[in-house]
């Protein structure tokens, strides 16, 4: 028996897909900023998001039918064809990789020979990408590295691309030799740790490029994937338990729109991991019919929420967030055209195709009349009202990323009476930096979950791009009655009994995201998050030390052997993966200092009787992950009190009241992991301390550089003896951790 003859039709197929398909093809003029966007910059490149989710549009429309020689397809080929920018970097990293990702599968078979100009736009990302394979001289160890961020991923990713290429026969076998890329899709790639989207990805790879005959091994790891989809009523990269009530509700028809936007990300999540998974596993089906029936379930869940005349109009309404709706649109059509091709009798476009032209004629191409109308009379309406800003921009010290903080009080002049203004806000913050940061931290704020929202800085979506700068501007509201913690440490005796009461509390909500039960553990991460930036920062530091003539040759003997010690216990660490890698995942800021932590003093009459005596703001969210640890956060807090509280007289107040903040914490958060059932939180936060003097001393690498441009020989080798001292630091703390996995649990005050 067949997967077609299991397979019951969708109803209601045709209509629901014309309507998603002439969706998506108004989404160059729909989302202009993510779809075929205009250059952001004068190379002609776009912004990050716009290369991501063009690719998306095109990998939709391939799925439905359309064929390269089609005009929409011509176009996007023509939008992705740009130069490497190897002036500005030797690294691919993202946006490199969607723009070759989608080069590749807009490219014929032979492509060397029936379009030999498009190897100048391929060649040299694939060329880049190889390179960027962490071991060099052994083609068969390693990661492929291309931010750092998550080496497992960027393997997997490097090989999924890789395996495009060598199916379009421009894999040049000088960069990849057969035999090494079969090693890696049949010994490396399915064993190592992935959620159940990457973990399918894995296994169709191997699948599709390899053997269609998995490994007893292989095959386990498909039944456990099928097998959480089934436990899951139908739906894969379930987040939490908690969520569990939303699922019941799509099998009863009774999902509320007011109950996804409270879960909004955690939902989207669920619902893109399920269809990616939907569009991993259908390829197999064919030899492993019995995954036929998880993938059924969950293509059915789903259908059965938004199929009819208006689902696009119903995917809006449950994702209002552009972005959001972006890629549910685009995999949801990936996976319905994989899933309802398996059971059509000729090409899915060829058979809805004449749908979507009777369509098309009895409504027209568009749904928004007058929008180009109404965006040109906006246009005149900002040309015609002037706008000023009194006075200079005041610039602002906040957090210790490389984006610029400044204070502006923005006017509007009455252009029928020039000498009249109106002042319609006091201030406003402008925050302004690297175009990536400005939009990695936006792309976090619209992560976050609605129950804690409020704990961070309110971060808009819309921002100005200077192109020859490659600078974003981003306007936020002003916190001038909020100070940062770090600037309340000299008078922080006066706010003590409120910071020790509220300060714990208002972490551990963010870090709970309005979760009432601890997500799933998430294998790698320890890896992710501690091992990875640990040995780069030591790498850099003591690269420094090495390269300098900053030491003596005792001293740098001794700098010798601490490398050789740090790098050792790295390395210890690395084999005890299983014993302190799998724990439940928190919502995790990533870069949790006390200059990161702004609060005011509330008034009597706004606490509405919540008995709250001050307001918490987190800013800076480049580093935020919704499924983090929360040890690397309170790791990296305690260090950044006691290093401030060395600096004090221990005479002061604020001396002896931050050491009660940082036991105050220390003991909520031992609850705290203990609430959790995480009996290695306290050994996480010991490298999470080890982690945060190691980051603090590579920091010190940039000033004894500078020092020394400067001449200035003195403080620079006072600068080398703080990194040598912070990295000694570093040692004790990793040894707690290695301890605590022979059972000898640490205090977090350790």
């Amino acid at each position: 028996m067949s997967v077609v003859d299991v397979l019951p039709p969708l109803p209601e197929l045709e209509n629901t897909l014309v309507n998603l398909v002439l969706e998506l093809l108004r989404a160059p003029a729909t989302h202009p900023q993510h779809v075929l966007s205009q250059p952001a910059d004068s190379r002609g490149e776009a912004t990050p998001e716009a290369v991501r989710f063009t690719y998306y549009y095109v990998t939709a429309l391939q799925a439905f039918g359309y064929q390269l020689k089609d005009e929409e397809l011509e176009h996007a080929l023509g939008w992705f064809t740009l130069p490497f920018p190897r002036h500005q970097s030797t690294r691919i990293q993202h946006v490199e990789m969607n723009r070759l990702e989608a080069l590749l599968s807009l490219c014929p078979p032979n492509a060397e020979f029936t379009r030999p100009e498009l190897m100048d736009y391929i060649h040299p990302r694939l060329e880049c990408l190889v390179s960027q394979h962490s071991a060099p001289d052994d083609s068969y160890s390693g990661h492929f590295i291309i931010d750092g961020d998550n080496p497992v991923f960027d393997s997997l990713w490097a090989l999924k691309v890789l395996c495009m290429a060598r199916e379009r026969r421009v894999l040049r076998p000088a960069l990849m030799d057969e035999a090494v890329l079969k090693y890696w899709l049949d010994e490396r790639l399915i064993g190592n740790h992935y959620n159940d989207k990457d973990l399918t990805l894995a296994l169709r790879l191997r699948y599709q490029y390899l053997s269609n005959n998995f490994k007893k091994s292989q095959k386990n790891y498909l039944d456990q994937v099928v097998q959480r989809g089934r436990k899951n009523l139908g739906v894969w990269d379930l987040r939490s338990n908690n969520l569990t009530w939303l699922v019941e509700n799509m099998h009863r028809q009774e999902l509320q729109i007011g109950d996804v936007l409270e879960n909004a990300n955690a939902f989207r999540d669920m619902i893109v991991s399920t269809c990616y998974v939907i569009e991993n596993l259908m390829p197999m089906t064919s030899t492993y019919p019995q995954i036929m029936g998880a993938v059924q379930q969950a293509m059915e869940l789903w259908w059965g929420v938004f199929y009819g005349d208006d689902a696009a109009e119903k995917l809006r309404d449950l994702f209002p967030d552009r972005y959001d709706y972006l890629q549910v649109l685009t995999r949801t059509i990936i996976a319905v055209c994989a899933y309802a091709g398996a059971y059509s009798d000729k090409p899915l476009a060829e058979r809805i195709m004449p749908h979507v032209y009777r369509t098309l004629a009895t409504k027209g191409v568009t749904e928004i009349p007058g929008t180009r109308e109404q965006h040109n009379i906006l246009k005149a309406l900002q040309e015609w009202v002037p706008l000023d800003i009194k006075g200079e921009p005041v610039k602002l010290t906040l957090g210790l990323s490389r984006a610029n903080v400044v204070r502006i009080e923005p006017r509007l002049r009455n252009p029928l009476s020039p000498e009249l203004t109106l002042q319609f806000v006091d201030s406003l913050i402008v925050k302004y930096g690297p175009l990536a940061e400005i939009d990695k931290e936006r792309r976090n704020y619209t992560l976050l979950p609605q129950a804690i929202r409020d704990c961070f800085v309110n971060i808009p979506q819309d921002s100005y791009v200077d192109v020859k700068e490659g600078s974003a501007y981003v306007i936020m509201a002003d916190l001038a009655l909020y100070t940062t913690l770090f600037e309340r440490f000299s008078t922080f005796h006066q706010i003590r009994d409120e910071v020790l009461d509220e300060l714990g509390p208002f972490l551990m909500k963010m870090h709970h995201g309005g979760e009432a039960q601890a997500p799933k553990d998430r294998q790698g991460l320890l890896w992710q998050v501690y091992l990875l930036p640990m040995q780069e920062y030591v790498g850099r530091s003591f690269s420094l030390l090495r390269e300098q003539p900053l030491l003596e040759r005792d001293e740098l003997t001794a700098a010798f052997r601490l490398q050789d010690e740090l790098n050792s216990l790295l390395g210890t660490l690395v084999q005890q993966q299983l014993t302190l890698g799998e724990f439940p995942t928190a919502y995790m800021h990533g870069d949790l200092h006390s200059r990161n932590i702004m609060l005011r003093q509330i008034s009597p009459w706004e606490t509405n009787g919540s008995g709250k005596r001050l307001d918490f703001k987190l800013i800076d969210l480049e580093k935020f992950e919704s499924a983090g640890d929360a040890a690397v956060d309170v790791g990296q807090l305690l260090i950044d009190l006691e290093v401030e509280r060395r600096k004090m007289n221990q005479g002061l107040f604020a001396h002896a009241a931050l050491g009660q903040l940082m036991e105050q914490l220390a003991d909520q958060y031992e609850q705290f992991g203990l609430e959790r059932h995480d009996e290695m939180f306290p050994a996480r936060v010991q490298l999470g301390k080890a982690r945060a003097l190691l980051r603090i001393a590579k920091g010190r690498t940039k000033v004894a550089e500078a020092r020394l441009k400067e001449t200035r020989k003195a403080p620079a080798i006072d600068t080398a003896h703080e990194i040598m001292e912070f990295a000694q630091q570093a040692t004790r703390h990793l040894r707690a951790a290695l301890e605590a996995t022979h059972g000898s649990i640490p205090s977090l005050m350790d």
